[in-house]
């Protein structure tokens, strides 16, 4: 999986924060619920009184219809926007215009009209209330304008005109003359413009005819002055296109046929000059009989020559005659390729005239194509002025034609569609409304004052409330023990015995979950001390009532049921309650830690060993007598012999001390110990209470090892203790068995 789809320790930190700060309010409202129902309820009350006070006011609304063109009575016009047509914003500007139509002051001087108040400067004074107040000068249109409001019927081409007033019959009678003024008003303005428009279109249509008759006018002239009446221009066009057509490929030939003939003369005449008579011929008429003739002829002289001359030799008649006969055909030869040269010559000569001639007539015709061009181009000029002339005065003949039925026939573009009528239940004040409004506001304001109360309440109610105040560096928080408020084991018995078994529950029910908060605290604080051998704890807290005398002893069972052998020492030589909770005689509560103090008595006749049936593993030293100045006897050396003593015999030592804050006693004892336990009781000990005890504690050198918040309700602060989710993970007994003492 790529880095960007895992959660960055920033934003799991930022999410965290912002689920413990949304439980903490949850917190909050679940311990002020009463200051908030109690404000939310005030201020409904305040909401209801008020609403008796109030004005009533009331609406009434006449609806209207908006059919953009009327109704379809004449044919449509292309080019023409028609009601469909109008989608989105031209729907909206035509809405928002007959909106502010509807609202504007024309519109509402024709309303007081029709009621017969425009004369009446004092009208609708009576109709000012605290949310229609009319700035002082105005005058009743402007009073008028402030009690009506006009809005759109969703998903219609509905309006509604809505008249508010104090008098529901007057309110009724605004709307509807309201209506009937914005009708008036819009039948005025129809009409107005279609008279307008008839009076332009008239006028427009007398142009457009006039200047249809001069284009007619210029097209004639045109036509006569060209002689073009007849016969088309198209026509005489076609015509002499073809005349072109046909004289181009007349001269392409007599050119082709000039250039053979020049060619053929050329060639004969080479022939000619070189001596070489037969290829003249050849050339000139060839496969010709007369040239046939004359080639054999030749062809015989010379044989007849060459065999005369190799027979009878120069001398001889008959090679004077074969040689005259050889000359004879030579010029018989000559005279003809001679003869077929001028021939030749004069078709060439004859040629050339024909394609000059062809050439001119090709000009001639190329040149009546170009003017017939050009008188073609204005006649189209012509005619396209004189159509389109013609086609403006139709369409304004038309359209003026159609205004004048318009104007005469159809119907405005609006209809009233309900008149207003009296309305029988008040607008306002709205009571659901109102006393709404007023919920919302004692809520928010019952939350508000909740949160101020809340965060005045300096009380600690949960680990984390605990863990904020301590802040960074301080003692950490060990845990903490829930409060046993329902449990049925303390419903029964005096107060004392109630007493007993809630300071002995974690031995009385081992399985509980209030045992395994003692183990997690025993966890905890094994953690802190470290490898400490024999550790020496003094139990204390801030205040007195806070339970560190029950923390005391529920932490020693816990230690014993983890096989420690623990000493549990009442030091709190003011208030004792160890003997009471163990139910020590009166000779055995005698003989404590005063008399060893004192040196009244040794240490073995002052331990008491599982009293009132506890662990097997723990034993007591009860307070003993109490002494008159029980600082200066806790000052003296013996209580550290007292110590190194106990140390000895025991895993732990544990000392019960007063409280710290209201007197010196266990600022001594701590100083002689290993280490402090702090016991704070949730929703007892407040912030300032417990940081007093830290710097007390602290100015004195004594090691805090941490915090265990008592008396916790978990149902609130800790859902997990709430469900019992520890007691399936306890290695003891079931839960809810109870270990009886023996």
């Amino acid at each position: 999986m790529s880095s960007s789809s895992t959660p960055s320790p920033e934003r799991n930190e930022a999410s965290h924060e912002a689920i413990a700060q949304l439980v903490r309010l949850m917190g909050v409202l679940r311990r002020r619920w009463l200051v908030w129902a109690a404000t939310a309820g005030l201020c409904v009350a305040v909401a209801a009184l008020a609403l008796r006070f109030i004005p009533a006011r009331y609406e009434a609304s006449a609806s209207v219809v908006l059919h953009q063109g009327g109704p379809g009575v004449l044919d449509k016009v292309q080019g023409v926007a028609e009601e469909g047509q109008l989608r989105g914003d031209d729907y909206e500007a035509y809405y928002q215009t007959q909106r502010a139509i509807m609202g504007s002051r024309a519109v509402a001087e024709g309303a007081l009209e029709r009621l017969g108040l425009a004369d009446d400067p004092d009208a609708l004074r009576d109709a000012d209330g605290p949310l229609h107040s009319a700035p002082p000068g105005a005058d009743a249109v402007e009073r008028l304008q402030r009690l009506v409001s006009v809005r759109e019927v969703r998903g219609s081409r509905i309006v509604e005109i809505t008249a508010e007033h104090p008098d529901p019959e007057r309110a009724r009678d605004l709307a509807n003359a309201l209506a009937d003024a914005y009708l008036d008003h819009v039948r005025k303005s129809r009409r107005s413009v279609g008279r307008q428009a008839e009076e332009n279109l008239a006028q427009e249509r007398q142009a457009a005819r006039g200047r249809l008759e001069r284009a007619e006018q210029a097209l004639q002239r045109f036509k006569d002055d060209n002689r073009v009446t007849s016969v088309s221009l198209a026509d005489r066009q076609n015509v002499i296109t073809q005349d072109v057509l046909t004289l181009s490929a007349r001269a392409k030939e007599a050119e082709a046929e000039r250039i053979a003939l020049e060619s053929t003369l050329a060639q004969a005449r080479s022939h000619r000059q070189d001596g070489d008579l037969l290829a003249a011929l050849l050339v000139l008429a060839d496969g010709e009989p007369t040239l046939e003739r004359l080639r054999s002829e030749q062809l015989e002289a010379k044989a007849a020559f060459r065999a005369a001359d190799i027979e009878y030799g120069p001398k001889h008649a008959l090679h004077r005659e074969a040689r005259e006969r050889l000359a004879e055909a030579d010029r018989d030869l000559r005279r003809e390729v001679d003869a077929r040269l001028a021939s030749l010559g004069s078709r060439v000569t004859a040629a050339r005239r024909t394609q000059q001639q062809l050439d001119r007539s090709l000009e001639r015709e190329q040149g009546r194509a170009l003017d017939l061009g050009s008188l073609e181009q204005r006649h189209h000029e012509l005619a396209r002025e004189a159509r389109t002339a013609e086609e403006e005065y139709l369409m304004v003949a038309r359209r003026d034609t159609e205004i004048a039925l318009t104007n005469r026939v159809e119907a405005e573009g609006v209809a009233l569609l309900d008149r207003a009528t009296v309305p029988a239940v008040a607008s306002f004040p709205h009571r659901g409304v109102g006393l709404g409004l007023g919920a919302g506001f004692g809520l928010a304001l019952g939350f508000l004052l909740s949160l101020v109360v809340d965060a005045r309440d300096q009380r600690l109610r949960s680990v984390p409330d605990l863990e904020r105040a301590l802040g960074e560096g301080a003692p950490p928080v060990l845990g903490q023990l829930p409060a046993l408020r329902g449990d049925p084991a303390l419903l029964r018995g005096s107060d004392e015995e109630r007493q007993r078994v809630r300071d002995l529950y974690v031995q009385r029910f081992p399985a509980s979950p209030m045992a395994e908060r003692c183990r997690g605290v025993r966890t905890s604080l094994a953690f802190v001390q470290g490898n400490h051998g024999r550790p020496c704890l003094m139990i204390s807290s801030p205040g007195p009532g806070e339970g560190k005398s029950s923390v005391a002893m529920s932490l020693a069972l816990s230690l014993c049921q983890a096989d420690k052998k623990v000493v549990l020492v009442d030091a709190d030589m003011r208030r004792p309650r160890l003997h009471a909770t163990f139910g020590l005689p009166a000779a055995a509560a005698e003989v404590g830690l005063s008399a060893l103090l004192r040196g009244e008595a040794p240490l073995d006749e002052a331990i008491v060993h599982a009293p009132g049936g506890a662990h097997e593993r723990l034993d007591v030293i009860p307070c003993g007598a109490l002494p008159e100045h029980p600082a200066e006897l806790l000052e003296s050396s013996a209580l550290g012999r007292v110590i190194e003593q106990l140390r000895q015999r025991y895993d732990v030592v544990i000392f019960d001390s007063p409280p710290v804050l209201p007197v010196a006693d266990p600022l001594i004892l701590a100083r002689a110990v290993d280490g402090v336990v702090l016991v704070p009781r949730a929703g007892r000990t407040t912030q300032g209470q417990l940081m007093r005890t830290l710097e007390l504690l602290r100015r004195t050198g004594t090691r805090v090892l941490g915090m265990v918040l008592n008396e916790v309700d978990e149902r609130r602060h800790d859902p997990y203790g709430a469900s019992g989710y520890g007691r399936g993970y306890s290695s003891d007994e079931s839960a809810g068995v109870r270990v009886d003492a023996a």
